[in-house]
């Protein structure tokens, strides 16, 4: 049950800020930021693999076999892998290191 609870927390909170994202581009006229910037990029891969993992396992679950249910969790990789980019290191305090 936890791991269904963080895919949908994920999923959720994904939509959202990307969602939010596409408003403010739109809003302001810079939708090219998308492809335009290394956030903009890393932003859709991350969505377009949650949106892989996360179909399979809802909505269309019925007609996917088990295996290839397992194996879109394999693109969990591609999903961190893109966070980990996704945000600039100068948006991070102390380039997301801490003194102790």
């Amino acid at each position: 049950r936890l791991h269904r609870y963080c895919g949908w927390v994920i999923f959720i909170d994904g939509c959202m800020h990307t969602f939010c994202h596409l408003l403010r581009w739109a809003l302001q006229g810079n939708l090219y930021l998308l492809f335009a910037n290394k956030s903009g990029v890393t932003g859709f891969v991350t969505i377009v693999s949650t949106f892989i993992i996360v179909v399979p396992m809802t909505l269309l679950k019925e007609h996917f076999n088990f295996e290839i249910r397992k194996y879109a969790h394999y693109l969990f990789w591609i999903f961190c892998i893109a966070m980990t980019c996704h945000a600039p290191l100068h948006a991070l305090p102390n380039g997301g290191f801490c003194a102790i």
